[in-house]
Parts: structure tokens; sequence; C-alpha cells
């Protein structure tokens, strides 16, 4: 099992890249990004997204 700091780095360096690939996109263009990756993920591990 990983040490807790090393997961708290990881965690830290996901929070950065994510940052940067959604740096100066409008909120409808955050949206549609954190949708389509949902949509990736749930494809791939096979689990639907409810309605809300």
């Amino acid at each position: 099992m990983k040490k807790p700091d090393i997961i708290l780095d990881e965690v830290h360096a996901i929070r950065d890249r994510i940052e940067k690939e959604t740096k100066g996109m409008t909120p409808a263009e955050r949206t549609a990004y954190f949708n389509e990756r949902g949509k990736i993920a749930a494809r791939k591990y096979g689990f639907k997204i409810a309605a809300n």
C-alpha cells in the first residue's frame, strides 16, 4: 500500500493537471469537458450515470 503522503502528492498532481487542461475554459466548456470525462469513465468501468 502506498504511503499517505505519496497518495496526497498524486492527488495534487492530478488536480494540477486538470487545472491546466481546463484553464481558460468557459463554464459551459468546463461542464462539457467533465461530462465527457464522466461518460468515458462510465463506459470503461461499466456503470450508468443517473439523470438528476
